[in-house]
């Protein structure tokens, strides 16, 4: 088959027909099962812009980490607002060792409540969303035709799912 090009729309054409296929997320891949059916002509053709976990693993963007923009745009603006406190405090208390205090005491507060805020915040949804599409890429992998269609592209299953592939052991 001809490696896929994406186009300058977010479309691509199918391999076998040509085809437009609309892209219809938000970035460069997806995913699911690579093995796409095209509505044209019916055939199964292989899509690169689809990963499937157990083979490709997860995007780093999207483990359980906090993106470094979101991080820094946080504890910026509750710098800010630590800086704004502490002058309040310094000005009330003047330079004494109260008033320092106070000012370090509200700038640590807030750094720190800023570096918390995503993690509470986003953890649990994020958690819930990256099980059920492991859960889902284990269950196409334990087709054995799926597997060796994967394979034949080159794709191996990753160490940690490699266990799992079996009816009676689960995703941990």
């Amino acid at each position: 088959m001809k490696k896929q090009e994406q186009s300058k729309g977010r479309e691509i054409g199918c391999p076998l027909c040509g085809r437009k296929i609309a892209w219809n997320h938000k970035r460069s891949f997806a995913y699911g099962s690579p093995f796409r059916v095209c509505e044209g002509c019916g055939k199964t053709y292989y899509d690169e812009r689809y990963r499937e976990i157990c083979t490709d693993g997860i995007y780093v963007g999207d483990r359980l980490i906090l993106p470094v923009w979101k991080v820094i745009a946080t504890v910026a603006a509750f710098a800010v607002l630590g800086f704004s406190l502490s002058g309040w405090c310094s000005w009330y208390f003047g330079l004494t060792a109260a008033g320092i205090l106070f000012a370090v005491g509200f700038l640590s507060f807030f750094l720190l409540l800023s570096m918390d805020i995503y993690g509470i915040a986003g953890y649990p949804a994020k958690k819930k969303r990256v099980k059920k599409l492991e859960l889902e890429s284990v269950a196409r992998m334990r087709d054995p035709e799926y597997r060796k269609g994967l394979e034949e592209k080159g794709k191996k299953v990753l160490d940690k799912y490699a266990s799992c592939l079996s009816e009676e052991t689960d995703l941990e």
